[in-house]
């Protein structure tokens, strides 16, 4: 970006930064009219509707950093609860199904499997016992899906799902002229907040979801980027997922998930030392690629090696 080396040392927090990136001051009621009917059209088969909260309307049409407040209160989670600082120190102890979630899933299978003919697990008045113990203790708070709506919310806000948006809308602008003067900041940003607490809601309830915990042990340490959650299986929705976040050089995560439906069945949090310099390679490669702008690593040599191979691919 400007007139930076394209190798530099920097400090942490002067690296991946844009002032006022999320900035949306200045939109119209208009603005706020035809985003929310995207919305509402993106939820018209689901029962529970989510919708923009215009309480918060006046304050964020007048404060430019009013959407980085507002991220804020996702990056909390991680204050609060310590997720990445409990994922390097080893315990993934937070990320399980709640009481109640557990209790969906039994009473899905055995309708399935009431539906298929298949052989059924548990009796009605099992599964009525089941239900009512889940709900007559739930828990104060779902650990699992604070996670998921940080997790997502860090793969949302990326600059790479960010100007896609932004790409999308300008065509869509262009083809319906009706909404040439509708803001593209306005819709690019308040759709990432939506789609991170849908995508989060979604995962966990359509799909089983378990954390690899991937520990270095090469002298090749992991790279991170300013786009660093990568779906190693591909953009289209699938029955499984993997996404992949480094988080040190020594640590990442894998994210996975399985359709409820799925064959694959359901799994349980697994920690991994990797010993294969190529997988970390591999793994380094598709972070590289996956990038806007900026690549990241402890290790200049690293940087010069994946650049070289990026450049040899592009070819």
């Amino acid at each position: 970006m400007g007139n930076q080396p394209k190798y530099e040392y920097a400090r942490l927090d002067k690296v991946g930064f844009g002032k006022f990136y999320y900035d949306i001051t200045g939109f119209t009621n208009k603005d706020i009219s035809v985003v929310s009917q995207f919305i509402a059209y993106m939820q018209k088969d689901r029962p529970v509707k989510v919708e923009l909260n215009t309480e918060f309307m006046e304050e964020a049409n007048s404060e430019r950093d009013f959407i980085e407040k507002l991220l804020g209160t996702y990056e909390d989670i991680d204050n609060n609860n310590r997720f990445i600082e409990k994922i390097i120190e080893g315990d993934l102890s937070f990320f399980k199904d709640t009481n109640l979630q557990v209790a969906m899933d039994i009473v899905r299978k055995e309708m399935m499997s009431t539906l298929f003919c298949d052989e059924r697990k548990y009796s009605d008045e099992e599964l009525a016992s089941i239900a009512l113990g889940a709900m007559e203790k739930p828990e104060t708070e779902d650990l699992k899906i604070e996670f998921l709506r940080f997790f997502f919310m860090q793969q949302q806000r990326s600059p790479v799902v960010h100007d896609t948006q932004a790409k999308n809308f300008e065509e869509l602008k262009i083809n319906n002229p009706q909404i040439l003067d509708v803001s593209t900041d306005f819709y690019v940003n308040t759709l990432m907040i939506f789609l991170a607490e849908q995508i989060a809601i979604n995962v966990c309830t359509y799909y089983y979801t378990w954390l690899k915990r991937l520990e270095n042990k090469t002298s090749i340490p992991f790279i991170t980027c300013d786009s660093p959650i990568v779906n190693l299986t591909g953009a289209e929705i699938n029955e499984r997922h993997e996404f992949y976040f480094p988080l040190s050089p020594t640590i990442a995560i894998k994210l996975c998930t399985a359709y409820k439906t799925s064959e694959n069945g359901k799994m349980y949090n697994k920690y991994i030392d990797v010993n294969d310099e190529e997988t970390i390679r591999n793994l380094n490669l598709r972070v590289g690629q996956e990038a806007y702008k900026e690549v990241f690593s402890n290790n200049e040599s690293i940087l010069h090696e994946i650049g070289e191979i990026i450049k040899r691919n592009k070819g």
